[in-house]
């Protein structure tokens, strides 16, 4: 029942949420975390994150299978509000400059722009980062298009595929500290990088043949 404006105009208030989330986080995390524990620490965020997208799309399929998919969306964005409580009771300890906080805006954006791109490892890691989002965004655009109207899977299927293949996460954040450790942190994030894009050559895969090969391969990609 809703039009296509709307359904943009929620995407660039969700997307502007995830901004300001993502800008603030960073910050927050030096405040909380020892230096030397910043790997550990993310590898523990990363495990979180990659359980619940393990329990998340079946979860989500089972919901509109019961609920129908309006009603998913709702539970949905009372899970986000949930965290949001959750995170406004942490107590970060933070001391901010004085002097920083006179400087206008722009001249503060500029500054963070130039230093970004001389910075020989953010500026690699921003393009990095940059690249495998935008075309791993398109991939995800499409996927549960293609998955229900190309493979015929339903909702059930669709979350069992999607919550098979977050283990994959699960692992490689169990992993990472012991791979940084063994490899260093570069080559990590370097391996990580290349793996991270091949799966994606195994969703072709997925057409024809029965259920589980179908679902398998969606779950493997």
């Amino acid at each position: 029942a809703l039009s296509m404006p709307v359904l943009y105009g929620a995407a660039v208030v969700g997307g502007l949420g995830g901004v300001l989330f993502h800008t603030a986080y960073p910050p927050v995390f030096v405040r909380l975390v020892n230096r030397e524990q910043y790997v550990e620490a993310n590898s523990l965020l990363s495990t979180t994150r990659s359980a619940s997208f393990i329990a998340g799309p079946p979860l989500a399929g089972a919901l509109i299978r019961v609920l129908t998919a309006p009603v998913a969306l709702v539970v949905d964005a009372g899970s986000f509000l949930l965290s949001a409580l959750l995170i406004s009771r942490v107590t970060v300890d933070e001391h901010p400059d004085d002097t920083t906080r006179e400087e206008p805006y722009r001249r503060r954006l500029k500054l963070g722009v130039n230093y970004l791109r001389h910075h020989p490892y953010l500026r690699a890691t921003l393009a990095c980062s940059m690249t495998l989002n935008l075309f791993s965004q398109m991939v995800q655009a499409v996927l549960i298009l293609y998955a229900s109207r190309t493979l015929h899977l339903g909702a059930g299927s669709i979350g069992l595929a999607f919550g098979i293949g977050a283990a994959g996460g699960l692992v490689g954040a169990a992993l990472a500290g012991r791979l940084g450790r063994l490899l260093g942190t570069g080559r990590t994030i370097a391996t990580g990088a290349i793996l991270f894009s091949i799966p994606f050559a195994l969703i072709p895969l997925a057409e024809g043949g029965p259920l589980l090969n179908r679902i398998g391969a969606i779950a493997a990609a």
